[in-house]
């Protein structure tokens, strides 16, 4: 830290985009895939349970007798599935990584601007704020639930 400390603005600003910011940012976007990834994974668990049940519901009409004793169980398995997928919140968390990204990135591009060390100041407590701003709303989520 010292090293860093003792080296010019131009090198600290350097330094700080490619280990704080661009971290962050591969952070949020990789968290984004995931979640929309997570999502998908789970929509179709959900379609495959439910024709499942469909099918098991009209087994004896399709000649696969004794079938239809799996309706309640699958139909109590895809409401667990759904129970999951509203609890894990794929949906949001993609939107708000995304966002999250997005607005990261917009503040790398304000580096350029940063000419003094009070605003280079400006600039660590301008991004830092949006690092912590996506996790103050995760955290006010959680809350809410």
């Amino acid at each position: 830290m010292l090293d860093i400390r003792g080296l010019g603005l131009r090198e600290r600003i350097a330094y700080y985009i490619a280990n704080r910011v661009d971290d962050q940012r591969r952070w949020y976007a990789r968290k984004s895939v995931w979640n929309r990834r997570m999502l998908h994974v789970w929509v179709a668990i959900t379609i495959v349970i439910y024709v499942a049940a469909a099918l098991s519901l009209y087994s004896d009409e399709l000649g696969y007798s004794g079938l239809s004793r799996l309706f309640d169980p699958l139909i109590v398995l895809v409401t667990s599935v759904l129970g999951w997928v509203q609890m894990k919140r794929h949906s949001e968390l993609v939107a708000s990584y995304n966002l999250a990204a997005h607005e990261i990135g917009l503040i790398k591009g304000n580096a350029e601007s940063v000419k003094t060390e009070s605003e280079f100041s400006d600039f660590v407590n301008e991004a830092e704020l949006a690092f912590s701003r996506e996790h103050t709303q995760w955290v006010a989520r959680k809350d809410a639930t």
